[in-house]
């Protein structure tokens, strides 16, 4: 018993390790492209990101091709000392990372429901965001994006990719809610 549970152990660490890896997690803030960043009212700030070869796609007027890689690394703002956030420049400043990112990687297929895998986990070690439920939570909300790659920042994207600039809002909703 103890031996089938380490090597059930070691199985499920090597393909978080494999899918941090394979989707070159580590070094994804040179290897990704963020095209947008989002300030939540509740002080969360998200960077968006999108592998270069999904930024082609959607330069082209293209689907996004197997393979392409969307990520969330989020941070917390400043407080202010007052109940809100700092800002520069209309912006929230940022006070400290979070450890993990949430990602989407588009596979192999036409069924927008089947064809991306959804992950949140710390990029350096693979290790799960604790209650997470990967995919049910992601794929649950994410289906209402069905028209839009499964994106809701889709239209941010599409500007990035004519503009070349970071596009940058405020979301009144707090924690994971549709802006």
């Amino acid at each position: 018993m103890l031996k089938r549970t380490l090597g059930l152990a070691f199985l499920i660490g090597g393909l978080l390790a494999g899918l941090a890896q394979e989707t070159g997690l580590g070094d994804y803030k040179t290897r990704l492209v963020r095209y947008a960043t989002v300030d939540r009212v509740d002080g969360l700030i998200r960077d968006l990101y999108v592998a270069p070869e999904g930024l082609e796609a959607v330069r082209k007027g293209q689907p996004l091709p197997p393979g392409t890689v969307v990520l969330v690394d989020l941070h917390q703002a400043k407080p202010n000392g007052r109940g809100g956030f700092v800002r520069e420049g209309g912006f929230f400043v940022r006070a400290s990372d979070e450890p993990y990112v949430h990602t989407m990687t588009r596979l192999e297929g036409q069924d927008s429901l089947t064809s991306w895998r959804f992950g949140a986990f710390d990029p350096r070690t693979g290790e799960l965001e604790p209650g997470a439920e990967v995919p049910g939570d992601c794929l649950e909300c994410h289906r209402t994006a069905l028209t839009t790659e499964m994106l809701f920042s889709y239209p941010q994207l599409q500007a990035f990719a004519r503009s070349g600039e970071v596009q940058r809002s405020f979301c009144k909703q707090p924690g994971r809610q549709l802006c």
